[in-house]
């Protein structure tokens, strides 16, 4: 498949990693319902990431604010997968194996560099059911959409790319 360039990038970046994060919130929003956290304070607790405490007292702005902070964040991982699936053809055979590899690489990311490197106002739970659970969303929810959508997007693109092409039997 070729390469995309330029906004081909970008515009499949946003669109996965708008797609990503939605699939990442579906089971999350539930879990935590069942913790008694509501989806609000889901989406204030990320933007307590740059806010601190001040996101929990914010209103919808925090919570609107949480939600650009988790598309920004969905929108730059997806980034530097269809980047690095344009040149490791590999990823695209195999996007369920990508996907669980991806999904298990972003969990540690944030769990060990992003979130404790951000103004979080909560400490992360060391339960090693929640610690499972939280690598399964971002395995099932996150890591195999990016990968199965990149597999896609580069098809559909790689077809999009044969059609423009200019015939070699040409009619005379």
């Amino acid at each position: 498949m070729a390469i995309r360039r330029g906004s081909s990038v970008v515009v499949a970046a946003l669109v996965i990693g708008a797609i990503a994060a939605l699939t990442e919130m579906v089971p999350v929003f539930p879990i935590q319902g069942a913790l008694g956290v509501s989806p609000r304070l889901v989406l204030q607790s990320i933007a307590s990431g740059l806010l601190g405490r001040q996101a929990y007292s914010g209103g919808a702005a925090t919570v609107l604010l949480g939600i650009a902070l988790h598309l920004l964040i969905s929108f730059l991982f997806a980034l530097a997968y269809v980047v690095v699936g344009d040149r490791w053809a590999a990823l695209r055979r195999h996007p369920w194996v990508a996907g669980i590899g991806y999904g298990t690489v972003v969990f540690a990311v944030m769990r060990y560099i992003v979130v404790p490197l951000s103004a979080v106002a909560y400490r992360q739970s060391t339960d090693w059911g929640m610690f499972a659970t939280s690598l399964a969303v971002h395995i099932v929810g996150f890591g195999i959409p990016i990968a199965l959508l990149d597999r896609w997007w580069a098809g559909a693109n790689a077809r999009r790319q044969a059609e423009l092409a200019p015939s070699s039997t040409a009619v005379v």
